[in-house]
């Protein structure tokens, strides 16, 4: 008996413990800076990288926040407005300046640099780096849906190859392989695909799905984006190499999109109900969060999440500002808390059997 008693109190010690532990991945959601902005990108060092809006939507700065400063970046090429977008772990970030024309832009750390486009084309933009400086993006012909995937090595760009009917194509991720990330559109449908080296491969199809885009790669080759069903809707997708998977989503939801994955596989984006309000989101294996918002919020939008499980995004308040967002995750409990808090319940426990038994032994007396 007392065996089953002080072993059944140890497994809910246990399952307290570590269930407890299960859900200590709370997010807490912070304003970045003061006034209208966004935030896009995070690296490992937590630097997050965005954009400023001081006088409203058409115009930006590129913007650096880190948990000390907030910086505000000059364009490339002359330019006077900015949108970062990605940073790597060497603290170089892309995205776009424009002014007269618009041209994708590295930033080394404050000093940006035009990157240019194709021969033929007439504006670029960049989306993604990796670790090693390999810039993805896509130069245009003078129209957005007549575009050529690129990638830039230094600022030398080069077109990616497109799938076979594709008339044309985007670059959205670039993983530390050099495997890149995006979608070649027919006329008729969009397919994402991934680029090895100068080879494109389409990514499978879900079942009924009439079209998909990949937004992100990381190192394990899992992609993510979203899948297009038949009503048009957004099924944010995760490709484990070739073969897709549906994300869960909230309940009531019409759409979702996954716009970042990580090495751990967490996945962040959003979800949107049939009224047109979207929240930010957090993947985590066959899971899904809903991210909390700042009081007042209309809307959020997670956009990228770093290695340490920082999310990144943006979200709207009632008066229409829009705001850039961090969520961190919550202090979790140390391995030794754990223990002795497990120690403490076995200790508790064992109290309480002494007592009983020591009741039943003096009512026996009496």
């Amino acid at each position: 008996m007392k065996l089953k008693y002080l072993s059944t109190l140890v497994a809910a010690a246990i399952a307290f413990v570590f269930n407890g532990v299960a859900q200590a991945s709370v997010y807490n959601v912070s304003i970045l800076g003061n006034g209208t902005a966004a935030a896009y990108g995070v690296n490992d060092s937590g630097q997050v990288v965005g954009a400023s809006y001081p006088t409203g939507c058409c115009s930006a700065v590129g913007t650096i926040w880190t948990s000390a400063s907030t910086t505000f970046l000059n364009g490339g090429g002359g330019h006077p407005n900015s949108l970062l977008q990605s940073t790597n772990n060497v603290g170089q970030s892309v995205g776009y300046s424009w002014g007269s024309g618009q041209v994708a832009t590295v930033w080394n750390g404050t000093i940006p640099t035009a990157l240019g486009y194709l021969v033929g084309a007439n504006y670029s933009n960049a989306f993604a780096i990796n670790n090693a400086g390999q810039v993805v993006g896509a130069s245009y012909i003078n129209t957005p849906t007549n575009s050529i995937a690129t990638v830039w090595s230094g600022t030398t760009p080069t077109a990616l190859p497109n799938l076979t009917a594709a008339t044309s194509s985007i670059a959205f991720g670039i993983n530390n392989f050099g495997q890149v990330v995006g979608v070649s559109n027919t006329g008729a449908s969009s397919i994402a695909t991934v680029w090895n080296g100068n080879t494109p491969t389409a990514l499978s199809l879900l079942t009924n799905a009439t079209g998909s885009t990949a937004l992100n790669i990381n190192d394990a080759g899992q992609s993510v984006g979203f899948s297009i069903d038949g009503a048009g809707h957004n099924l944010a997708t995760l490709w484990n190499g070739l073969t897709p998977t549906l994300l869960p989503t909230l309940a009531n939801e019409v759409s979702s999109v996954a716009f970042s994955i990580n090495e751990l596989g967490q996945v962040v984006g959003s979800v949107t109900d049939a009224n047109g309000r979207t929240v930010a989101v957090l993947w985590d294996g066959s899971s899904i969060v809903q991210l909390s918002e700042p009081t007042g919020a209309t809307s959020s939008v997670a956009r990228d999440i770093n290695d340490l499980g920082q999310i990144v995004g943006y979200g709207s308040a009632v008066d229409g500002q829009a705001n850039a967002l961090i969520w961190n995750v919550a202090a979790i409990p140390e391995p030794s808390t754990w223990a002795m808090t497990l120690i403490g319940f076995c200790g508790l426990g064992f109290v309480t059997y002494r007592r009983r038994k020591l009741r039943a032994y003096y009512g026996r007396l009496l």
